[in-house]
């Protein structure tokens, strides 16, 4: 499994801006698993140019409407756990119980901030 990916970036999927790339490889077998973008400078502005401009309208959304997004994703991570913290496993060499935990981690992250929503003032 040699996978190249890029990383998305203002809505769209983009390589790194100076086209370096970094290997994901399986420490059990040396296997490269993906080839990933190596982001510099550039990249990272981009990001948090596209982040900027992208924040009046995630706040226009509303609470509600922000919260439901929330426990839309965790949902969506939580129906790819297994898959997802196999992967981990994969690209890190740890034990599968603390990626399996990692990623059920992620979902109560996102149902947490989801729901103290309602709660934020200010």
């Amino acid at each position: 499994m040699n996978d190249s990916r890029l990383m998305h970036i203002g809505g769209g999927w983009v390589p790194a801006a100076a086209g370096a790339v970094l290997e994901s490889v399986d420490p059990s077998t040396e296997q490269v698993l993906a080839t990933v973008p190596d982001a510099g400078a550039e990249d990272v502005e981009a990001a948090v140019g596209a982040a900027r401009a992208a924040a009046p309208g995630w706040r226009d959304l509303g609470w509600r409407r922000r919260a439901a997004l929330l426990r839309e994703l965790s949902d969506r991570i939580g129906a790819q756990a297994e898959e997802l913290a196999r992967l981990d496993v994969r690209d890190s060499g740890n034990p599968l119980s603390g990626m399996r935990a990692d990623v059920t981690g992620a979902c109560d992250e996102l149902l947490y901030y989801g729901g103290i929503a309602p709660e934020a003032r200010g």
